[in-house]
């Protein structure tokens, strides 16, 4: 895929350059905050690199975020089923600017219907308001609530939304 132009940003695949802003982006404290944070950052940077529908949110070409879809199921009983799992992640100084809620809209009502799937789902903290309302914005519908303990050992609770293709 090209380079695709947004309002406030561009969608481009994820690529080798972009190693040191993507671990600095999922280094973030900030960031760290409100996913679940990998043990190593390295195989998590492969794992996008290889993945055809992660993609680099940029401003003037740096690297600020991600969205991506991953293929997967959501559980033995859903295996007929094509689910992808949505994710995103932007840099703190690029929040509350409508950047990650335009490129979450790109991917889910352009990109995605080019995708054979069934299901999009995704999950965010219930603490993570933004995410909630960005989501929500996009016909997404909080199904259940999984509650479970951080390695912090702080106890949350991630709310899984889905939205039917």
């Amino acid at each position: 895929m090209k380079s695709i132009h947004l309002t406030q940003s561009d969608l481009s695949p994820v690529v080798a350059d972009d190693r040191e802003r993507f671990l600095l982006l999922f280094s973030d404290p900030e960031v760290i905050r409100w996913s679940r944070p990998p043990e190593d950052l390295v195989p998590l940077f492969e794992r996008y690199l290889e993945n055809p529908h992660s993609f680099a949110v940029r401003e003037k070409g740096n690297l600020i975020g991600t969205v991506s879809l991953f293929e997967t199921s959501l559980t033995r009983a859903f295996s007929s089923l094509v689910c992808y799992e949505l994710t995103y992640s932007l840099m703190p100084s690029y929040r509350r600017k409508g950047i990650m809620g335009e490129a979450v809209s790109y991917l889910c009502n352009s990109y995605a219907n080019g995708l054979k799937t069934d299901v999009l789902f995704a999950g965010c903290f219930s603490g993570n308001t933004v995410s909630r309302r960005i989501l929500c914005s996009q016909g997404f519908s909080p199904v259940f609530i999984r509650y479970h303990e951080r390695s912090s050992g702080i106890e949350t609770e991630t709310i899984y939304y889905l939205s039917k293709m």
